[in-house]
């Protein structure tokens, strides 16, 4: 999965937040990619750490939770030799979500993507102010 900027929540200083392409049954589903180059989570440094586990995930998780209550969530980490680290941030609900078959899904993930955007907004604005 290439960096598909179109889709990217949020820019962080060590980390970028894009929508997963596929929202079929996991609405808000995200990723979260270092900037530098990592291909392992034992090779991040303390810093990459604390902004993944302080400001991305918990963000990420407060604006699912707000925006469509899932019942629980996931968190998984890959990263190999040949592929760059992601952290994939699932939510699951015990209903079944699906974006409609058969139509340009494009408008709709922008939307999803916008919608969590604002909401990591409000977070940031409440915590700063």
């Amino acid at each position: 999965m290439s960096e598909n900027r179109e889709l990217e929540v949020r820019a962080y200083t060590l980390w970028d937040l894009f929508l997963h392409p596929n929202q079929s049954s996991k609405l808000g589903r995200c990723y979260a990619q270092p900037r530098e180059d990592l291909r392992s989570f034992s090779k991040m440094a303390f810093r990459e750490i604390s902004e993944l586990f302080d400001e991305v995930v918990p963000g990420w998780e407060r604006a699912v939770d707000e925006l469509w209550k899932p019942s629980s969530k996931s968190l998984v980490i890959r990263g190999d030799p040949h592929s760059r680290l992601k952290v994939h941030l699932i939510p699951k609900y015990q209903t079944r979500r699906e974006l409609e078959p058969n139509r340009d899904s494009r408008p709709i993930l922008l939307q999803i993507r916008d919608l969590i955007s604002y909401k990591l907004a409000d977070y940031r604005n409440a915590w700063e102010g």
